[in-house]
């Protein structure tokens, strides 16, 4: 086979654009901000024979009985095996490979519908979707399954694969509902796709996509609650007493921090794409295959990233095959498939430089954050208290919860972590939060739970959050700062206990400053 100059070219195009963007999950893991401690610690436990963890807040002093549904559990398993065995060096290039994984599915999917060089053009105006989900989460997952359920649906759809092939579905959803909590997106989007062939009387792809959406349908009942298990993402947010910014609204965050770039390509990107299924609607074109099941599949992703602002990542891993599916269908796509290797390399090159500059926020090459594994001297507060024998029930923010629970757990106990469902909705709406903003309420809750440390993460934005701070880092009297890093802040309470640490490591009053707004 004669060596083709123009597809080498091409390939070392795509190599450096997914390079790029893996130099921006190369971003160390910050336990105080991050949950994957907790997932650890969940697998370790498990692993152990510890049960509980399925089922209730063990965790926590204050609810520890507390009943809820541990829905990630499998992931924490995952996370802690793959710890144990190569740190969090391994766990996070684990991460980095599953992220390549989901934009490896987005070009395999695009590549049905348009050629390589439009899909090379177009990350650019993906990534920064990507972007706003590079902690170790479980949810990697469910992006990576939803991605190939996605595929092969599509796939079968369109007569490129064999029935046989959809009958693993099934297994990976029996895998995905012990995973994470988006399982459910699995049995949606088989559904979309039997509906479309029961609007375009296709019986025979009727009954087989039925009996995979029956077969997966069973398979989730396999998980450590039953039904509960199954339902339970529908359930979630009935007991959210704290409010996640993660979880607010697309015109919350654009009300709070502007129109950002993401929230901008999320408009364009469904104006174009309504526009297109508008078109294919008048012209009658609606029953080409996957047209009906890709405009269910938009209405989805658009609602729920428009709801839920996380979720403008899963909005990001669809819209590329559905736009292109889109365009190819708008009477022809030669306008993209004529493109140029001059036009593609002057394009490529300007994206390029724009991404990079618009983007420079994200990325960790201009801080300290670059790199694998843990942020440098991360655990360097936890040795404080375990050099010096500091003991004592510890209060701490909703923050920090998951960074105690994988050092210290089962020695200390939490009083929060950053799981709302784990926790009675009033607990925050008339313990946690009142008790930062009104000295009286805290004075009380002092007494109630007898504190003899505090440690708290003073990139807790909160007014709560701050109003806590300020008003503790004044009451010498009673707490006094013994530890602070580029993380969190530790206070212990002023009496005879801790009276030899205060001693040596208490924190000059000068040491803080107070900007008034």
């Amino acid at each position: 086979m004669p060596f083709d100059a123009k597809k080498f070219f091409v390939f070392i195009l795509l190599l450096l654009v997914i390079s790029w963007y893996s130099l921006f999950l190369f971003q160390r893991i910050d336990l105080t901000r991050e949950d994957v401690g907790r997932h650890i610690k969940n697998g370790q436990l498990l692993l152990s024979g510890e049960k509980d963890v399925l089922y209730r807040n063990f965790y926590s002093y204050t609810n520890p009985s507390f009943a809820f549904i541990n829905h990630h559990w499998g992931s924490g398993v995952v996370f802690y095996i793959i710890y144990n065995f190569f740190g969090f060096k391994g766990l996070h290039l684990f991460f980095i490979f599953l992220s390549l994984l989901v934009v490896f599915l987005v070009i395999l999917l695009s590549r049905k519908f348009v050629n390589i060089k439009v899909i090379i053009l177009s990350l650019f105006f993906v990534i920064p979707f990507f972007l706003l989900r590079r902690e170790v989460r479980p949810e990697i997952f469910s992006y990576l399954f939803s991605l190939f359920f996605f595929l092969l649906l599509t796939l079968y759809q369109r007569n490129n694969l064999n029935k046989k092939w959809l009958f693993i579905l099934p297994i990976i959803q029996f895998i995905w509902v012990n995973l994470h909590l988006y399982f459910f997106i699995g049995i949606f989007l088989i559904l979309a796709f039997i509906l479309e062939n029961l609007i375009a009387g296709n019986k025979n792809k009727t009954k087989k996509l039925f009996y995979v959406f029956l077969f997966s349908s069973i398979f989730l009942l396999v998980n450590p609650t039953f039904l509960k298990g199954v339902f339970y993402p529908f359930q979630i947010f009935s007991n959210y007493g704290y409010k996640v910014l993660e979880n607010q609204p697309l015109w919350f965050m654009a009300n709070r921090f502007g129109l950002r770039l993401e929230i901008i390509l999320f408009i364009v990107f469904s104006l174009i794409s309504l526009m297109l299924f508008y078109w294919l609607i008048k012209n009658r074109k609606i029953k080409k295959p996957c047209a009906i099941s890709f405009l269910i599949i938009f209405i989805f992703i658009f609602l729920s990233a428009l709801f839920i602002y996380r979720n403008l990542y899963l909005f990001g891993i669809f819209i590329l095959p559905i736009l292109f599916f889109l365009i190819k269908n708008y009477k022809s796509n030669a306008f993209l498939e004529n493109l140029t290797m001059v036009e593609f390399s002057v394009s490529f090159l300007f994206l390029f430089v724009l991404s990079t500059i618009s983007l420079s926020k994200y990325s960790p090459l201009y801080s300290h954050s670059f790199g694998l594994g843990l942020m440098k001297e991360n655990l360097k507060s936890i040795n404080f208290i375990k050099e010096n024998k500091i003991k004592g029930r510890m209060f701490n923010n909703y923050d920090v919860g998951s960074y105690i629970i994988f050092s210290l757990y089962p020695k200390n106990k939490i009083f929060v972590d950053n799981r709302p469902e784990a926790y009675p909705a009033n607990f925050f709406k008339k313990e946690y939060i009142p008790m930062q903003e009104n000295k009286e309420i805290w004075l009380k809750e002092v007494k109630k739970w007898n504190f003899n440390v505090i440690i708290f993460s003073y990139y807790d934005l909160t007014p709560w959050g701050q109003k806590f701070l300020i008003d503790r880092v004044k009451d010498r009297k009673n707490w006094i700062p013994v530890y602070v890093d580029n993380y969190v802040l530790i206070f212990l309470k002023n009496n005879k206990t801790n009276k030899a640490i205060i001693n040596k490591y208490s924190l000059p009053k000068n040491l803080f400053e107070i900007r008034k707004k």
